[in-house]
């Protein structure tokens, strides 16, 4: 097609008539100082797309976990779950809500299980997706109004979720010391157990409560974070999970996704570096012979959001990648919300309406739930009343 004898033939921008002809170029100097100068524009052009493709690179490894990634992808989600459709001032609380109880085997008392609910105000429908947090606090201390919990509860319900925010059976601190993990790994997965029974508990009396406080009994999240986190992702995805015996017998715990937030299933913790890639370093617990039970994780187990700061030294995003990897090689919608420099239990940041993760978080748990079929929040005058059981 470029024949001289062509239509389509390119007239050349530099033929000697052109005004567009570049001009010679030459060096000042010596012979010398036209090869050095010659040799520096060289190396400047061969390292600077090198180094521009190095730190390509870093950004993409740094970036790994991406709300474009294809598991994050195919659950739409419903924007009015996504959007705030009653203010701050419009969520109703109930505290002290006794859900059951049991025995604490580190005491040998029996001890209350109570949670905190939160109501969006006004609100007539018939069904209402619910939420169950576990606060953090190393599975030894913390409460259901600690760990910004009431935070995270308020901000779900002003997008039309009914949340619980639960306490729970406790460990004393010599019962998860580092020795004990290293030498007794099984022990720490007892703690964990415990903890997750007492979830269990709570999702039951959900349902059981469900048609008074206008559950959807098919939309249930199980989160948390930290140690809480820890026991939400052991409730989902270990298998032969005990139900125990905290109370509501005869009620499903079935749960339908999972938010953590710095969580993990694998005995990785308490690190002195984070690298470049976001591989964790000199981590005081390990595994081996720490638990990891991630394999765990099997086709057809419900989503996951894995909320994580980039730099948390304590559980490191390290923990996030695997759960991650291992979803995806299974088929199980995942998505890691990865906030940039965040520690551990960034949740302000995730929270925060200028910043990007707000909105990518609520999308993933909305499509986690389907919510594209459910119905919107609307306000209408009313309340819920709850009674204190």
């Amino acid at each position: 097609p470029y024949s001289p004898k062509s239509p389509y033939s390119p007239k050349s921008p530099y033929s000697p008539k052109s005004p567009c002809s570049p001009r010679k170029f030459s060096l000042p100097g010596s012979a010398w100082n036209r090869f050095r100068a010659a040799g520096v524009i060289g190396i400047f052009l061969f390292a600077v797309p090198l180094v521009l493709l190095g730190l390509l690179s870093v950004s993409n490894k740094q970036s790994e976990f991406d709300i474009s990634n294809d598991q994050a992808a195919v659950m739409p989600a419903a924007k009015c779950f996504v959007r705030p459709t009653y203010g701050t001032d419009a969520v109703q609380i109930f505290k002290d809500i006794r859900y059951g109880q049991a025995v604490n085997p580190y005491s040998g008392k029996q001890t209350e299980l109570l949670l905190d609910l939160y109501s969006p105000g006004y609100d007539p429908r018939p069904a209402r997706p619910a939420v169950v947090l576990l606060h953090g606090g190393y599975l030894t201390g913390g409460d259901k109004t600690g760990d910004s919990m009431p935070d995270l509860a308020i901000t779900l319900a002003q997008r039309g979720y009914l949340v619980a925010s639960i306490n729970y059976r406790l460990a004393p601190v010599s019962a998860i010391s580092f020795q004990l993990l290293h030498s007794h790994p099984d022990r720490a997965q007892h703690i964990v157990e415990m903890v997750q029974e007492d979830a269990k508990a709570a999702v039951r009396f959900m349902r059981m409560m469900a048609k008074e406080w206008r559950i959807d009994v098919n939309r249930i999240v199980i989160g948390g974070d930290s140690a809480g986190a820890i026991a939400a992702l052991y409730y989902a995805y270990v298998s032969g999970a005990p139900e125990g015996n905290s109370g509501n017998a005869g009620y499903s715990s079935a749960i339908h996704s999972v938010l953590a937030i710095s969580g993990t299933l694998r005995g990785q913790a308490f690190c002195g570096t984070i690298d470049r890639e976001l591989r964790a370093h000199n981590c005081k617990i390990r595994s081996p012979p720490a638990p990891d039970v991630v394999s765990q994780i099997s086709r057809g187990d419900v989503p996951m959001l894995l909320w994580h700061g980039e730099k948390d030294q304590i559980l490191p995003i390290d923990n996030a990648r695997a759960l991650w990897e291992r979803a995806k090689a299974v088929g199980v919608p995942s998505f890691v919300l990865a906030i940039h420099n965040g520690g551990h239990v960034p949740i302000y940041e995730g929270l925060d309406p200028t910043k990007p993760y707000l909105e990518k978080w609520l999308s993933f748990v909305a499509g986690s739930l389907n919510l594209t079929e459910a119905q919107c929040p609307f306000s209408q005058a009313g309340t819920l009343e709850v009674a204190a059981k």
